[in-house]
């Protein structure tokens, strides 16, 4: 929000320098951004006038200008094309100083002696989106009523400090010249009272003329309209384009400019329509219709919607209400009548058709936050009195005013003692009365409790808690003690659950992991590439309503998109490879918790390119190992992401947990990744569960194992587990590990076949085994794999 002072101070007295103001309005709530002084860097700059203009003769595009500061006269040569005797301009003198450091010194143009420039907007500073459209290329020319030789900093309304006020979102009606002049007053001790802008019509002349008819009065609260007859449209007072020239308004005529003004001034925006061009002199006030179009006041056709809340004459669409207006009904110089509208619509609506148009104006910005009902009639008197005043138009009595909102004033009994236990003060109960005379609480003190009557623009008061913030910020914050918050000794109970997925994530730092971090949500796309069946809960996909874009539009239903899109990431960037993991959230749309929510589960998910399936199981053993979590098994895994025979289900007691594997090459390349890459998904919840948190000491083994590797031969589709399974199950209580160590194809084991070899350990706990004892067992793990598996020793 920004404040010019000197626009400030024409409501409330501010004897403060500028500092001292800014640090007392933020200390009351009010928190300042920035201050800024508009006419930084400018001096020796004035107001003159052209009194006579001579072509160069040695160069076609220049001009010899004559000018006159009131006292003496200079010969100034420029290129400026849009000149003309008698204009009065910014003229910045030899030895003047403008804004971007230039400092002024007597030229010589084509022989010509040039002592001192004509200056346009942007050179002193003024951004050209501000500028008026008829100087924004060229030199800046004044109105013939400015005066002649003042500074122009002063003419341009540029010796001026702007205070940006940072507003919270709970205080609207802050958002307005006068809503500052509130607080301000409060904060400087001044009782701050509305000015009285109210007209008092003698007749209802307006009657005849215009009606109004208001169908959604959901949308919209309240709708006020007057009739003015146009004397002429021409520009607008200079000291009223100063104003929004400073708050970053372009001035465009006196009409538009005091609609913007009024908006400025009150924080209710306005809207001017052709009374003559409105068909039946009707206005109304209802919702689209589903596939209608309207032409803006920027020319683009806008498609509408049965959300959307229009303003329609009696055959069609005349504005979208609190965004833009049409082209039908636009003011311009032929215009004769206007009808001025003062409404309060739904901010939720106005924010809606606002981001579906992806047009943001000032009007709707106002609305989006939310306006009080009880200015809309406030700020028509408003417009209307000022058009009269700066001879614009004439006023046709009677006032048009459709009003569907009650309120009543919050009226409530505080204890002055709350408020200081609250604040750790000791703010008497007579300080704490004026501070909220202040703010027009209308307070009054009946022993320990004081009753207030909230002011009815003040929506953001609704319980004494904020009653007691208005005491603080006004008592100021800087003045509170600082005291030290009362503890107990209380210790919550410890979340295990949370505590154990920091250690999982622990241990996978520890085996060189690294962790990453990214969003749950993703495109259907990508979703569907991973190629899970119909009937896989997978499949189902949570749709996010308000998605940030395209590829943010569903809920994740698995981890393996997350990571391998950061494994793409790093791949692309040449990234040495690393071990990835997250731990984060899927989402399923078939089931749904006992809240009613759709599941959600927390998944582990483990990746790296540039490796085999070995590593990464490598890793996932050492979890479980980590988490002394036994009954692990891998089988065959069918999954259409994952290379057909390179990949495994992870199961613990015969139920799958997760999966491991080399992702499929098809899913390779859509991810760019030229390596191979492989990924393990498993169930944190089931893990931490299963973690088994008691650390037993076993005495180490006093006696030696013996070792024997063994070779067989099997059939290709036999997958090494089962081979050690079938070893253990025939080694009896002598054999503590079986481990493959390597797997063997080619030519010497015959197609189809290949050659697995495991290295096995046997110990006895109470003495030292005999070879005698080993072969009788070796025996009987060869006669077993033989029969089950149709192993051959090879």
């Amino acid at each position: 929000m920004l404040v010019p002072i000197n626009w400030l101070k024409e409501y409330v007295n501010i004897d403060k320098d500028i500092k001292e103001f800014a640090d007392m309005m933020t200390m009351s709530g009010s928190m300042v951004e920035t201050v800024t002084y508009l006419g930084e860097g400018i001096e020796n700059v004035v107001t003159a006038k052209i009194n006579k203009i001579t072509p160069h003769e040695n160069a076609q595009k220049l001009i010899i200008c004559t000018m006159f500061d009131g006292k003496e006269e200079y010969q100034v040569v420029t290129g400026a094309n849009n000149v003309s005797e008698g204009d009065i301009v910014p003229f910045a003198k030899v030895g003047a100083k403008l804004p971007d450091g230039t400092k002024l010194k007597k030229a010589k143009l084509r022989g010509v002696e040039s002592f001192g420039m004509l200056c346009s907007g942007q050179e002193l500073g003024m951004s050209s989106s501000i500028i008026p459209k008829n100087m924004e290329d060229g030199i800046y020319i004044f109105s013939s009523d400015v005066p002649i030789g003042i500074d122009a900093k002063e003419a341009l309304g540029l010796d001026e400090y702007v205070i940006d006020f940072e507003l919270t979102n709970n205080r609207q009606d802050c958002n307005s010249i006068l809503g500052m002049a509130y607080e301000a007053g409060a904060t400087m001790g001044e009782k701050f009272i509305m000015p009285d802008f109210k007209i008092e019509d003698k007749s209802n002349d307006i009657n005849d003329k215009l009606s109004v008819e208001v169908k959604n009065t959901d949308l919209c609260k309240r709708y006020c309209a007057r009739l003015l007859r146009v004397k002429k449209v021409e520009p607008s007072p200079l000291w009223m384009q100063k104003r929004l020239m400073v708050c970053g308004i372009r001035p465009i005529s006196n009409i538009v400019d005091v609609s913007n003004y009024v908006m400025l001034e009150l924080g209710q925006p306005l809207h001017m329509f052709d009374y003559d061009k409105l068909e039946g002199h009707k206005i109304i006030v209802d919702t689209a219709k589903n596939g209608e179009t309207m032409v803006t006041l920027d020319n683009i056709e806008r498609e509408l919607d049965d959300k959307m809340l229009l303003i329609n004459d009696e055959n069609r669409g005349v504005c979208v209400a609190g965004v833009m207006g049409a082209a039908n009904s636009v003011v311009d110089d032929d215009t004769k009548n206007i009808v001025i509208e003062s409404a309060n619509f739904g901010k939720n609506s106005i924010r809606r058709t606002s981001r579906k148009f992806g047009l943001r104006s000032e009007a709707s910005a106002h609305y989006e936050k939310g306006i009080n009902p009880l200015i809309t009639r406030y700020a028509i008197d408003r417009a209307a009195s000022l058009l009269v005043e700066i001879g614009a138009c004439e006023l046709v009595e009677g006032l048009i005013d459709e009003n569907f909102y009650e309120k009543e004033h919050v009226k409530m009994d505080i204890d002055y003692n709350d408020v200081n236990k609250l604040l750790g003060s000791e703010i008497s109960a007579e300080e704490q009365v004026k501070l909220l005379d202040l703010l027009n609480f209308e307070p009054k003190l009946k022993g320990d409790m004081i009753s207030i009557t909230a002011p009815l623009l003040r929506d953001d008061v609704n319980i004494k808690e904020d009653v007691i913030e208005d005491i603080a910020r006004m008592y100021g914050y800087n003045n509170l003690p600082s005291t030290l918050m009362e503890s107990s000794n209380y210790i919550s109970e410890k979340n295990t659950y949370y505590r154990d997925k920091n250690a999982l994530k622990d241990a996978l730092v520890a085996a060189g992991a690294l962790e990453t971090l990214t969003y749950t949500f993703t495109s259907k796309e990508k979703l569907d590439e991973l190629g899970f069946d119909e009937n896989d809960i997978r499949s189902k996909y949570l749709k996010v309503i308000n998605p940030l874009g395209e590829d943010t539009g569903y809920m994740r239903t698995s981890m393996m998109v997350s990571i391998l899109e950061a494994l793409s990431f790093n791949y692309s960037r040449k990234n040495k490879e690393r071990v990835l993991f997250e731990v984060g959230n899927v989402f399923f749309n078939d089931k749904f918790d006992e809240l009613g929510l759709p599941l959600q589960k927390e998944h582990l998910v483990i990746g790296k390119y540039n490796t085999d399936f070995f590593e990464i199981k490598g890793i996932v053993e050492y979890l479980f190992n980590k988490f002394r979590i036994k009954g692990v098994k891998f089988i065959k895994a069918e999954e259409n992401m994952l290379h057909p025979s390179r990949s495994a289900y992870v199961c613990i007691d015969d139920k799958i947990i997760g999966y491991i594997g080399n992702v499929h090459p098809v899913l390779l390349k859509k991810y760019n990744l030229k390596e191979d890459v492989v990924v393990a998904e498993l169930d944190v919840k089931t893990i931490i569960e299963l973690y088994d948190k008691e650390v037993v000491f076993k005495e180490f083994p006093k006696f030696p194992a013996l070792e024997r590797d063994i070779a067989v031969v099997v059939d290709e589709d036999v997958y090494a587990g089962e081979i050690i399974d079938e070893i253990k199950k025939a080694g009896g209580k002598y054999l503590v590990k079986a481990e493959v160590f390597d797997v063997f194809t080619g030519e010497q084991v015959g197609e189809g076949k290949k050659s697995v070899a495991a290295a096995l350990n046997f110990r006895a706990e109470d003495r030292t085994l005999t070879d005698e004892e080993i072969d009788v067992t070796f025996s009987k793990i060869v006669k077993a794999l033989d029969e089950n598996l149709n192993a051959k020793l090879r």
